[in-house]
């Protein structure tokens, strides 16, 4: 595809507003600062996971993008058919050929792989493994089917398997203007990079930020306008909030209004009690007034019946 130039952001000044990220490592945060000027984007997400939890996509569809979800379990691609009906979910694997493969989920995480030896290690830590045989397809196929137009952004987290989805990349039809690739082995700050970026760079892609677990790439058509937003890490300046962080304090003030709620049931029903015991206190009084009245009267009618008897 021919490059598109990147819209113009010099002129815009917009008022801070506050971010929500939902990505694990503020990715989304990162790309936001690149792409804010894109109006209904694209992008492609390789090993998606959960349409909120950990989502680098998230925030951008809620902004009006739309794009592709991969995620081979097809139980957590099912949520991606609910919470995202504007994308294309996809639930299949994705490697450097075609066919099938045997995916081994990591039930309740996002370590799931196409790699035997890293299931072995995650069943060894004690982990619940569940293997099965799920389709399998190339980044290329799927772009040819289903990309229309620019990808803003490719990101990969395929466990392992990243040099293998990056291999099925026909980057030189298909550029994505930013591709971000985990680069660490899975739960530990060993780099795996150097498996796979030779391929990135050989397409003409220009590395721009290592954020502690994912490197970013531009290409080069699009590198000198792209790079400046990749010169430092996530922070205040980017006016953004942790999607964890809101969820918390919502479910505070849920559990605080049910806390209000039950507060006022209880303090209804303890003044419907007393309201029932005084009315219970006031026909006792009355009944016992009643039973005084009775008992006088009948102590008075014993008392003329023996008199008139004399």
């Amino acid at each position: 595809m021919s490059p598109e130039p990147l819209p113009s952001t010099a002129s815009r000044t917009p008022k801070p507003r506050a971010f929500v990220s939902y990505a694990q490592n503020a990715e989304d945060v990162l790309l936001w600062r690149a792409l804010r000027s894109v109006s209904e984007g694209f992008y492609i997400d390789v090993g998606a996971f959960d349409p909120l939890l950990h989502s680098v996509t998230q925030a951008f569809y809620e902004r009006g993008w739309n794009g592709i979800n991969i995620e081979p379990v097809p139980e957590r691609c099912a949520l991606f058919q609910t919470a995202r009906p504007r994308d294309v979910n996809l639930a299949l694997a994705v490697s450097d050929h075609e066919g099938t493969a045997t995916f081994h989920e990591v039930v309740g995480t996002g370590l799931s792989t196409l790699d035997s030896a890293a299931s072995e290690a995650h069943a060894r830590g004690g982990r619940e493994v569940v293997a099965r045989r799920v389709p399998l397809t190339t980044l290329s196929a799927i772009c040819r089917e289903h990309a229309r137009g620019e990808i803003h952004f490719l990101k990969v987290d395929a466990e392992q398997s990243e040099r293998e989805v990056l291999a099925g990349a026909d980057l030189a039809t298909f550029r994505p203007w930013i591709i971000l690739v985990e680069a660490t082995v899975p739960e530990s700050a060993v780099p795996s990079h150097v498996e796979w970026e030779p391929f990135l760079l050989a397409n003409r892609y220009r590395f721009l930020f290592f954020d502690g677990v994912n490197r970013y790439y531009a290409r080069e058509e699009s590198a000198e306008e792209i790079a400046p937003h990749f010169r430092d890490p996530a922070s205040s300046a980017d006016h953004f909030r942790r999607y964890p962080e809101i969820a918390l304090r919502e479910e505070l003030k849920r559990l605080r209004r049910e806390e209000r709620q039950s507060r006022q049931a209880l303090e209804e029903a303890l003044r419907a009690e007393r309201t029932a015991r005084k009315s219970a206190e006031k026909e006792l009084r009355a009944a016992q007034q009643k039973l005084r009245y009775h008992s006088v009267n009948l102590v008075r009618a014993l008392r003329l019946w023996w008199h008139r008897r004399e």
